[in-house]
């Protein structure tokens, strides 16, 4: 990762500019609101208080390869819960009691 500074930002910015960027990965899950149905980017609402609460700007990661890209641009990263990871992904067999793999 990238160290940055205040002195790294405009001068006019907002005071969110200046706090450090934290990446917290998301999942995706199908969900309703009220006649729509669309898969949607989620994570919990803690997450984000939390790391506001800490000084930081939280950034939310979705679920795809592409989101790698922005990794060097954050100034921290947070791995939120969520789905059991497929084991065959990293070699391993599955458990018995592993969930099923969401994507």
């Amino acid at each position: 990762m990238t160290e940055r500074s205040c002195a790294d930002t405009d001068a006019h910015a907002t005071p969110s500019a200046h706090r450090p960027l934290i990446g917290i990965t998301a999942y995706g899950e199908p969900t309703a609101y009220g006649v729509w149905h669309h898969d949607a980017v989620l994570l919990p609402r803690t997450y984000t208080d939390s790391v506001f609460a800490a000084g930081g700007l939280p950034v939310l990661l979705p679920p795809r390869e592409e989101a790698a890209a922005i990794v060097d641009r954050l100034d921290g990263i947070v791995l939120a819960g969520g789905p059991d990871v497929d084991p065959g992904r990293y070699g391993a067999d599955r458990e018995p009691h592993t969930g099923p793999p969401r994507t």
